[in-house]
C-alpha cells in the first residue's frame, strides 16, 4: 500500500484580515508592523531607527511608501515615534506587538504570508469600476 503525502494547504491572508487584526493600533505602530512586514528589518532596529539611518538598510517599494507618509516630528529623529507626557520617544513593544498580529503563526511565516495577500479592497473597487462603466456604456 502506498502513502501518499498531501501538500500542506495554501494558506492565505486577505487584505481586510491584516486590516482587522491592526486596527486596535495607533496610526504610527500600525504602519511599524506594515513596515516590518514589508522590510523585514527586526522590530528592535525598527523601533530605533532614525531619518539618518534608514537609509541604510535595503527598503522595498511598499516600505518606501510608508517611510513616505509618516510624520515627521520637527525635534525628533526618530522614524517611528509616539508622544508620551509631552516628550517624544520611540514606539514600545513592537516586537511582541507583530507576534500578536501574526496570531497562531510564527512571525516568519506571517511575513511569508503577507508577500502574496489577496488585495480584496483593490479587487471590489476594480469591480466596482467595470460594473459602473458597463452600466455608463448600455446607457449610452
Amino acid at each position: 500500500m502506498k502513502i501518499y503525502r498531501t501538500a500542506k494547504p495554501l494558506e492565505v491572508i486577505t487584505d481586510y484580515e491584516l486590516i482587522i487584526s491592526l486596527e486596535r493600533y495607533n496610526f504610527v505602530k500600525r504602519q511599524a508592523i506594515l513596515f516590518a512586514i514589508s522590510s523585514q528589518i527586526p522590530a528592535d532596529d525598527i523601533q530605533n531607527l532614525n531619518w539618518t539611518t534608514v537609509h541604510n538598510y535595503p527598503l522595498s517599494k511598499k516600505s518606501i511608501d510608508i517611510l513616505n507618509h509618516l510624520p515627521r516630528h520637527l525635534f525628533s529623529s526618530l522614524v517611528f515615534w509616539e508622544e508620551h507626557d509631552g516628550r517624544i520617544i520611540k514606539i514600545k513593544n513592537l516586537k511582541e506587538d507583530c507576534e500578536e498580529v501574526a496570531g497562531s503563526h510564527s512571525w516568519a511565516e506571517f511575513v511569508e504570508l503577507n508577500k502574496n495577500v489577496v488585495d480584496i479592497a483593490k479587487s471590489a473597487a476594480d469591480f466596482i469600476r467595470i460594473l459602473a462603466r458597463q452600466a455608463f456604456l448600455e446607457s449610452c
